[in-house]
């Protein structure tokens, strides 16, 4: 834990997350930025951004957990200096991904047609539409982006994604304040300003990641020959074989932490607010606990790929010991200083109250969110993400669900009932994780007639 080894793999560890975790703060301050950039203009159109994002957001993961599926593929075989395998994989994972945009557009701009099914206000939903056919246009430059992103990330490149991510999120803010407003004579166009906003950062994302394979000494290579080279049926299925099941991970987690929401919304709108602050708070540090994950595929691929399952092992544990000493330090902030954290979002003394006693349940699972998010990083490495899956199926929706609904509706312990399920849920999810990655690194370790102390 504290030898020179172990030091240096914490170093290279930090080196690849750091970028990856600028660009997701980056990617959730632009968010937050266009939720009070509309809010400005009414609370109904706020509403509508909130809610055309909420039904987005479930789809959209699923694209980005497709996209994840080039990493490790590709982070093997770069370890292992097959460049030929590499250009493949790329040209492949780039073909998997637009047809997937493709669809994904089609099927969220025919759900637009039934917005009015979802109970909603007829007023949030007249600006909430064409907000969100905008927005699922940026699904296609999105993932033309992610594909070019996730690649660069495998060879341990991570900085590149991280500055176009956050160079374009900011310009996406600049044409928010022009096209929203409708200043220095742009059009006031209010919530579909914010959406053209999105679609345009989105392409200039995919454009400046097609002109960075363009134009990089580095990365030119892998685009040589591409107009000779056939599709490989094989790598086809490998990518959508790896890419189908994180994509389907990220779905049910989301989903699952959607519908605790939903449940603290039958309890009353002020809970639902304290929720909302304190889920926000959670969501920053588990981006940083991803960010760590991240690179432990990365790292953990590469390591496959030379053949070095000694180093595999370690850069696993040591993002283990990372994530833990992070979210233990976290979770004291939390405990300790809740009240401040809160009053950052709201003034009402009644919500703070509320929140305060959800941050001090998050900061219990701080270790526990933190451990699952490494343990599906780790298992992602070594392409093991079937198994993971149906443990986070079986856990959000048989186990966290239930017990969320059980505790917060029928024995009335309200949103705290609610987080005391996500507790109890993602306690067990990160032991089976765990347990899970024991099992395989050890079996690729022994496979390979490696002793690893």
């Amino acid at each position: 834990m504290f030898s020179k080894e172990y030091k240096a793999h914490y170093k290279e560890n930090l080196k690849v997350a750091w970028p990856v975790i600028l660009g997701q703060l980056g990617h959730m301050m632009a968010t937050i930025a266009d939720n009070t950039m509309v809010g400005q203009i009414n609370s109904i159109q706020l509403a509508a951004c909130s809610f055309a994002n909420a039904v987005f957001f479930v789809i959209f993961i699923f694209g980005i957990g497709l996209a994840m599926g080039v990493t490790p593929i590709v982070g093997k075989a770069f370890g292992g200096g097959d460049i030929e395998k590499c250009k493949s994989i790329l040209k492949s994972g780039l073909l998997v991904n637009i047809i997937t945009a493709i669809i994904i557009t089609i099927l969220l701009i025919i759900a637009s047609f039934y917005f009015d099914s979802f109970g909603q206000d007829k007023r949030v939903v007249k600006y909430a539409v064409p907000f969100f056919r905008i927005i699922a246009a940026s699904m296609i430059p999105y993932m033309i982006f992610l594909s070019f992103k996730q690649f660069t990330d495998a060879l341990s490149l991570t900085k590149p994604g991280m500055i176009i991510l956050i160079t374009c999120n900011l310009l996406n803010v600049v044409i928010n304040y022009l096209l929203i407003y409708g200043n220095f004579g742009f059009p006031r166009l209010e919530i579909e300003g914010a959406g053209w906003a999105t679609l345009i950062a989105r392409i200039c994302m995919a454009i400046s990641m097609i002109l960075l394979f363009l134009y990089n000494k580095n990365l030119k290579q892998y685009l040589k020959g591409w107009s000779r080279r056939k599709f490989n049926i094989k790598h086809i299925k490998e990518v959508l074989n790896v890419g189908v099941p994180i994509g389907l991970q990220y779905v049910l987690e989301v989903a699952a932490f959607a519908s605790g929401a939903f449940i603290i919304g039958w309890v009353g709108a002020i809970e639902l607010a304290a929720h909302q602050i304190a889920i926000t708070v959670a969501s920053v540090t588990f981006m940083i606990a991803t960010g760590l994950a991240s690179a432990a595929t990365i790292r953990m691929s590469n390591f496959i790929g030379k053949k070095s399952f000694r180093d595999m092992k370690v850069a696993g544990n040591s993002a283990f010991i990372m994530v833990i000493a992070f979210m233990s330090f976290t979770a004291i902030i939390f405990f300790l200083f809740g009240h401040q954290l809160a009053s950052f979002y709201v003034k009402e003394e009644i919500v703070i109250v509320i929140a305060v006693k959800l941050l001090i349940i998050a900061a219990f699972f701080q270790l526990a969110d933190g451990i699952q998010a490494i343990g599906l990083g780790t298992l992602r490495g070594v392409e093991d993400v079937k198994i993971p899956t149906i443990i986070t199926t079986i856990n959000y929706w048989f186990i966290t669900i239930p017990l969320c609904y059980y505790l917060g509706i029928k024995l009335q312990w309200g949103a705290a009932g609610v987080w005391y399920g996500y507790l109890i849920g993602l306690s067990l999810v990160s032991i089976a994780l765990f347990i899970r990655y024991e099992y395989i690194t050890k079996k690729i370790v022994k496979d390979n007639l490696v002793m690893v102390e």
